[in-house]
């Protein structure tokens, strides 16, 4: 991987949940992926909304909210490096609204890389599903400590 490589926390992310070969992490390096720029509580995805590409936060902070009312109970908080929506490549249906909790940065990515990237390389394929199934697990606790 380049140094300086913009998406360095994504690959920080990933190689701290599997160990992925330096020409996996090379991979990333074809990310195709369009870079926003949002203020603060600025919904990114909409409760209801078809997903076709991933939001990674580069910087800042964003959370999903539940969708009941304009300030939506808070159900997890996501930080630079997260893919806040990963699950939306199995179900591409919006679940909650995701808001920028002050000004940040996301890089919008196609589903279509991540289903390729993995498709590539097993170990990508095994990385990107536990960021997944972490993210479930941070779920749950959340879930728990609400209650």
């Amino acid at each position: 991987m380049q140094a300086g490589f913009s998406f360095s926390k994504l690959a920080d992310r990933l190689t701290s949940l599997a160990d992925l070969p330096a020409d996996d992490l090379d991979l990333l390096a074809e990310m195709p992926s369009s870079i926003e720029h949002f203020g603060t509580h600025q919904i990114i995805a909409r409760h209801g909304e078809a997903a076709s590409r991933c939001c990674l936060l580069l910087q800042g902070y964003l959370s999903w909210q539940t969708p009941e009312s304009a300030d939506g109970q808070i159900t997890s908080i996501c930080v630079p490096g997260d893919i806040a929506d990963l699950h939306t490549l199995y179900h591409p249906r919006v679940h909650g609204n995701l808001i920028s909790i002050g000004p940040a940065i996301v890089a919008l990515v196609p589903h279509r890389f991540f289903r390729e990237l993995a498709a590539r390389s097993p170990a990508m394929s095994q990385a990107l599903l536990l960021m997944l199934l972490a993210d479930h697990a941070n779920q749950r606790n959340w879930t728990v400590n609400l209650g």
